[in-house]
């Protein structure tokens, strides 16, 4: 067995790279503690025993660096250091050392040569037999996390349980794509509570490296890798880029629907942001309003401030619906919080991302000693109250259903609940 068995908990342990060769860049460990131990984040939750757990991860990851033979590896037992953190803008990634041209696709030299090079045979493979692997994941309940996902059109891949049941692989078992093949690792899970996981991510496109302490499984989805096992059925929950950002109908006389898509601030979502305000706040006129939030990355409470202001006033009298999916993100998670429990406002949906609680003023990215490795650090404090649904997400009050259109199950429910 080789040095992988040890990474993981176990999970190492049905997982292997292959003609690997030494890693070392001894500075990285150091140079992530001492950003890490600056942001606000790191000095207002690591104390006490979370100061001990931390101190025994750099532990961890300091006795086992020497030793590790592959960049994933390396990856690996550095992320221990961001995992303590209760902090989602932070950002740890490893970019590809090599990336592939995919306007060359079809050239079968280039492809023959991409898939030779010492970085594409580095990734981590798992050992299976992957018919006897996708014959048994076959029979998992669809509603389990264990099973067959889909990546798009490009990659099937099969999640499964190791020995250690909060540790789960997923492994490629069909490509469409030049940089994957059957048994490639496409990514590792840690369990943290039912249904969430630390991600370790090799990136389905270029096969970079990226460490979350968020993802969820919701409505059969891995939301943040972007696999899912219902790759036929439409996904209702989920708006198509191609739709305006700020919008407003009837959808009936007395019901009025705006979306807010996009609460950034750049001189292009400010203009038609306050073009869009100027237009909303004197047609809200119907009895009932709808608020969808979906899709909407987040930004600053500049561009959010005053629709917030705004439906709160409306609240008062009429009933307010809000609606958030999975990328409902960042000051978008905070726009609902400050809305949802207000008297007549009710929330709907799926369970937001959960990146909330903190930010970056400056969006400085800093490199390590590793070619490639980067650290994105935040820099705001954030506010205490948020701090509860950092992780988790939100929880909308009505669970809406992807198969079916999410405007109808909402006037459905809204309708049952005035009865």
């Amino acid at each position: 067995m080789n040095r992988l068995a040890g990474c993981l908990l176990g999970l190492w342990l049905l997982v292997h790279g292959l003609q690997a060769q030494p890693v070392t860049s001894p500075d990285d460990l150091q140079r992530l503690d001492q950003i890490l131990r600056r942001t606000p984040s790191f000095r207002a939750q690591l104390r006490g025993a979370r100061r001990t757990e931390y101190a025994d991860a750099f532990r961890r990851a300091e006795k086992q660096l020497p030793k590790v033979e592959t960049a994933f590896e390396r990856f690996y037992w550095l992320s221990q250091l961001v995992a303590p953190i209760n902090d989602n803008h932070i950002s740890f990634y490893r970019k590809p050392d090599q990336e592939f041209d995919y306007a060359r696709y079809q050239d079968s030299s280039y492809v023959r040569a991409f898939r030779a090079s010492q970085p594409y045979r580095d990734y981590p493979r798992s050992t299976l037999a992957l018919d006897s692997l996708e014959a048994a994941l076959k029979t998992r309940s669809a509603d389990s996390l264990e099973g067959i996902y889909y990546y798009r059109q490009a990659l099937k891949i099969g999640v499964y349980r190791t020995s250690r049941r909060d540790s789960v692989v997923g492994v490629v078992l069909v490509s469409y794509l030049p940089i994957w093949s059957p048994g490639d690792v496409s990514f590792l899970l840690r369990e943290t509570a039912p249904h969430r996981f630390w991600l370790y991510s090799i990136h389905p496109w270029q096969k970079g490296f990226a460490f979350y302490r968020h993802e969820k499984l919701l409505n059969r989805s891995l939301k943040l890798y972007g696999i899912t096992k219902a790759l036929s059925q439409p996904d209702y929950g989920t708006l198509p880029d191609s739709l305006p950002k700020f919008f407003s109908r009837r959808l009936r006389p007395d019901v009025l629907y705006v979306r807010l898509g996009d609460f950034m601030v750049n001189p292009v979502n400010r203009r038609r942001s306050e073009a869009f305000y100027v237009s909303l706040k004197d047609s809200l006129t119907t009895s009932e309003l709808i608020v969808d939030v979906r899709n909407n990355p987040g930004g600053y409470f500049t561009i959010s401030r005053p629709y917030l202001k705004l439906i709160r006033r409306y609240a008062r009298r009429h009933p307010v619906h809000l609606l958030v999916n999975h990328q409902t993100v960042s000051n978008a998670e905070e726009f609902v919080i400050r809305l949802m429990h207000r008297k007549n406002v009710r929330l709907y949906g799926e369970t937001t991302q959960g990146m909330i609680t903190y930010g970056s003023n400056y969006g400085k990215t800093f490199p390590l000693a590793t070619p490639n490795l980067f650290i994105y650090p935040t820099d705001m404090r954030g506010v205490r109250r948020d701090l509860q649904y950092e992780t988790t997400g939100i929880t909308p009050e009505v669970a809406l259903r992807p198969d079916t259109d999410w405007l109808e199950q909402l006037l459905l429910q809204a309708s049952a609940h005035r009865k």
